[in-house]
């Protein structure tokens, strides 16, 4: 198993359709977070698009689906889509509202919706025009894991938004890393055989046999022993649209504990309070209590809101008095 890093950036403006692509580099592939307006994803970026995972099908979360069914036609992709509970009626209206008489080929959709405990999983064949399978259900895997694929995990919550939103959060493996002054204390030059030697530290057996480094052959566990440490992965969380309760205080706060980015929608400010209330989203300050209670090392804002006419600093001012790394 090979080291993913996870790079993440909002598709749109801050006030703009949510939205968030993370490279899974080492993978050669994209997960997209809620799929709003999506022009500003380029064709070959939206072609290596594997999983996609919906908070919610309003139309500002889902719209860009059709672009993303447009430009994976003619590809023999298969691509899964998360969502809460009605995805997979809203992918079959999707797929329903065009003629595939000149479809034969072409990408497979995995439709995968969450209700409560369980997973209902229904999959659309670009070769049979989209029309679905059969649905099958499953529990949902403890911890509300939802995919996992080569040291790379997707968990989901629960929000609150009047109907079900799902909050997620996707990490990526420890990874081996070697320790500060190890080379130099054991006369040491980085070379191919370290990273031999971490990609054996990522196996299922962990490091065996000999390493031959510096001109002198060594046990790969003692050295490994010796100069590598374990440090954790990245860990990415994206929570949109939902009502500040204890409740989903605690959701958010387990859903992403460490995160080295929360990604939140900032929909109002402190003077909106009420009316964030009213609409089941969340004000600048509710998003960084959100991170602080998370232990996140670092908030991104988004789905502001249009009536500040794209003024964002009071917004990141009001989360900065609570939780100061805010961009």
């Amino acid at each position: 198993m090979r080291r993913v890093r996870l790079e993440a950036k909002l598709v749109n403006k801050k006030d703009g359709d949510p939205g968030l692509l993370v490279e899974l580099i080492g993978l050669g592939r994209f997960y997209l977070f809620d799929c709003g307006s999506i022009e500003r994803i380029s064709k070959r970026d939206l072609r290596r698009i594997a999983r996609v995972f919906v908070s919610h099908t309003h139309v500002d979360h889902f719209i860009g689906f059709d672009r993303l069914l447009r430009h994976s036609l003619g590809e023999a992709i298969e691509v899964h889509v998360y969502g809460p509970a009605g995805l997979l009626s809203n992918l079959e209206g999707k797929f329903s509202g065009y003629l595939w008489n000149l479809q034969e080929a072409g990408p497979t959709f995995v439709g995968h919706e969450v209700e409560g405990e369980r997973l209902r999983t229904r999959v659309f064949p670009g070769a049979r025009q989209f029309r679905g399978g059969e649905i099958v259900e499953e529990p949902l895997a403890p911890g509300g894991v939802l995919s996992s694929e080569e040291g790379v995990e997707v968990r989901c919550v629960p929000l609150e938004h009047g109907v079900t939103v799902l909050g997620y959060c996707v990490s990526s493996s420890a990874f081996p890393s070697v320790r500060a002054g190890a080379l130099e204390r054991l006369g040491l030059r980085p070379g191919g055989w370290l990273n031999t030697l971490k990609e054996e530290a990522l196996s299922a057996t962990g490091p065996q046999g000999r390493i031959a480094a510096q001109g002198r052959d060594w046990p790969a566990e003692e050295l490994a022993r010796e100069l590598l440490e374990m440090r954790a992965g990245d860990r990415i969380a994206y929570v949109t649209d939902t009502l500040f309760t204890d409740r989903t205080l605690e959701s958010v706060a387990q859903l992403a504990r460490d995160a080295s980015e929360l990604y939140c929608e900032a929909n109002f400010r402190e003077a909106d309070a009420a009316r964030a209330a009213a609409t089941s989203h969340l004000t600048a300050a509710q998003a960084a209590r959100f991170a602080q209670a998370a232990g996140a090392r670092k908030l991104v804002l988004f789905h502001v809101s249009r009536k500040y006419d794209g003024e964002l600093e009071p917004s990141l001012a009001e989360a900065r008095t609570i939780f100061p790394n805010v961009e």
